[in-house]
């Protein structure tokens, strides 16, 4: 799935705007990626989505040495 997020730099709640795609071909996605935004590395996680009022809380399971990762997002 290809995720695309805008929101403010800046701390506190905030809303966030983000469109996702799924793709039968993600292999063949990653390079044309790589070669329009240069692709610096890849990120393999798992995400668990809470709805907390109008707030989302992910949490990120995340291969790799960041481990659990929990951003809330208003």
């Amino acid at each position: 799935m290809l995720i695309y997020y805008r929101r403010a730099d800046e701390l506190g709640p905030k809303t966030s705007f983000y469109v996702h795609s799924e793709t039968s071909d993600p292999d063949g996605l990653r390079p044309v990626l790589a070669l329009a935004y240069s692709g610096c590395g890849r990120v393999r996680k798992r995400r668990t989505v809470f709805r907390i009022g109008q707030a989302r809380v992910h949490l990120d399971r995340v291969n790799g040495p960041c481990g659990v990762l929990a951003p809330a997002e208003g």
